[in-house]
C-alpha cells in the first residue's frame, strides 16, 4: 500500500500554513521509502502497532515533503534534532519548514514557507490532571482562567491549552527547556523574542490539535494524504 497525493502538486505560500492529516491505521506502508536509520528505529519498537505507526508517519512525511520539493520521497535526507524533531537536510529544501505530531492512528504534518512552525495532536479527554500537574503546566493567569470555568469544561480546556504550548515550543525549537508554567497561551499571539500565532483546529473527532507558526497574518489550509493500492 502506498501513499498518494490525489490533488495537484502542493505549493507552499509565504502567507499560508498547510496542515496535513494522515490516517495511520491502514495496511503496511511502503517501507522502501524509509532510510536505513528509520527502518532500524522501527525495528526497535516492542509492539508491532507502534512500529507500524512510526513507519507510516515517516513514509507520509517523506511523501508529502517530496511532493512539495518535486523529489522522490526515498531520496530525502532527514535528520533528528537534539529535541527529537525530524529536520530536512536536503540541499533543495530552501525555506520549507515543517512540524510533525502523531498520536494513536492519526498524524498531523504542518508545512510552511519561510516561517518556523509546530503542531501538536493529543487524544481528547475530559479528565483533568492532578493539581500538581496543572500547577506545573499552567501560568498563574492560565490557572485563574481554568478554575473560573465550569468544572465540566476544565479537562477539555486544559488539553486545548496544552496542545497550544506543545505546538509553540516545537515552533520555537526550544522544546520544554522553557518551563511550561512560564508560558501563557490564552491569547492567539505570543511574543517570545519573536511573534508567534497560535491556532486551535476544531472538528477533529476525538482529538485536540493546535498549530503555532512564527509571525502573524497567515492562514491555515487543511489537506489529507490518501492511501491507494
Amino acid at each position: 500500500m502506498t501513499a498518494a497525493i490525489r490533488t495537484l502538486t502542493p505549493v507552499a505560500h509565504a502567507d499560508e500554513v498547510h496542515l496535513w492529516f494522515v490516517d495511520l491505521s491502514g495496511p503496511e506502508r511502503d517501507v522502501s521509502l524509509l532510510s536505513a536509520d528509520e527502518r532500524e528505529r522501527a525495528s526497535r519498537f516492542h509492539r508491532a502497532i507502534d512500529a507500524h505507526r512510526y513507519s507510516g508517519a515517516r513514509a507520509a512525511l517523506r511523501t508529502i515533503l517530496g511532493a512539495y520539493l518535486g523529489r522522490a520521497a526515498a531520496s530525502l535526507r532527514l535528520n533528528t534534532s537534539e529535541m527529537g524533531r525530524p529536520t530536512l537536510m536536503d540541499d533543495r529544501a530552501g525555506d520549507l519548514r515543517f512540524g510533525l505530531s502523531h498520536t494513536g492512528d492519526l498524524a498531523c504534518l504542518a508545512v510552511a514557507l519561510g516561517r518556523a512552525v509546530g503542531v501538536d495532536i493529543e487524544p481528547r479527554s475530559d479528565a483533568l490532571p492532578s493539581p500538581t500537574t496543572i500547577r506545573r503546566c499552567c501560568s498563574p493567569v492560565e490557572l485563574g482562567a481554568l478554575y473560573a470555568m465550569p468544572e465540566e469544561r476544565r479537562g477539555s480546556a486544559f488539553l486545548d491549552m496544552w496542545t497550544r504550548k506543545e505546538a509553540l515550543v516545537k515552533a520555537t525549537g526550544e522544546g520544554f527547556s522553557v518551563a511550561p508554567d512560564s508560558l501563557c497561551v490564552l491569547d492567539d499571539v505570543v511574543e517570545l523574542g519573536e511573534r508567534f500565532t497560535l491556532l486551535g483546529v476544531a472538528g477533529i473527532d476525538g482529538h485536540a490539535v493546535s498549530v503555532a507558526a512564527r509571525g502573524a497574518g497567515w492562514r491555515l489550509r487543511h489537506f489529507e494524504l490518501e492511501m491507494c493500492a
